[in-house]
C-alpha cells in the first residue's frame, strides 16, 4: 500500500505540472469553439424483450451530420434493430431541441458510426486540424 501511495504522488504532481502548461485562456477558447458542436444522440433498440432507450454523445461534422463512437451503434445490433433515432442539441437558454434522424451506417475501421438529421439543418461542425506533433508538445 505504502509503495503504491509512493509512486502515485509523484505522478500526479507530473499530472498537475503537465496540465498547468495549457493557459486558461487556450483552455476557455477551445470550449468556446467547440461547445457548439456537440450534440446527443438517442435511439431505441427493439428486442423481443422490449424497447431499449440508448443515449451518447455525438459531434457535429457537416451540415446535418453527426459522427458517434462505434461503442453506441455496436456492429452486434442489427441495424433493423436500431430505431426512432434523434439528436438532442442543448441550450443554455431553452429546452433541448430534439431532431428525428436516421442512421446511416457504421464504420468499423475508425470506430465510428454516423447519424443524419431527416431535415436540413445549419449546425456549426467541429473543425479537425492536422499538425505536425513534437515530443512533449501540448495536444487539445
Amino acid at each position: 500500500m505504502i509503495r503504491t501511495i509512493r509512486f502515485l504522488i509523484p505522478l500526479l504532481l507530473l499530472a498537475s505540472v503537465a496540465g498547468a502548461s495549457v493557459p486558461p485562456e487556450k483552455s476557455r477558447g477551445l470550449y468556446e469553439q467547440v461547445t457548439p458542436s456537440l450534440v446527443a444522440v438517442q435511439y431505441a433498440w427493439m428486442t423481443e424483450l422490449g424497447r431499449h432507450e440508448l443515449i451518447g454523445a455525438g459531434i457535429v461534422v457537416g451540415a446535418d451530420l453527426v459522427l458517434v463512437p462505434l461503442e453506441f451503434v455496436s456492429p452486434q445490433i442489427p441495424d433493423e434493430q436500431m430505431k426512432d433515432f434523434k439528436v438532442i442539441v442543448p441550450s443554455d437558454k431553452e429546452d433541448p431541441q430534439e431532431i428525428d434522424a436516421v442512421f446511416e451506417g457504421r464504420d468499423e475501421r475508425t470506430n465510428m458510426g454516423l447519424v443524419r438529421a431527416k431535415t436540413s439543418q445549419h449546425w456549426k461542425p467541429a473543425q479537425f486540424a492536422d499538425k505536425p506533433l513534437k515530443v512533449g508538445g501540448t495536444i487539445l
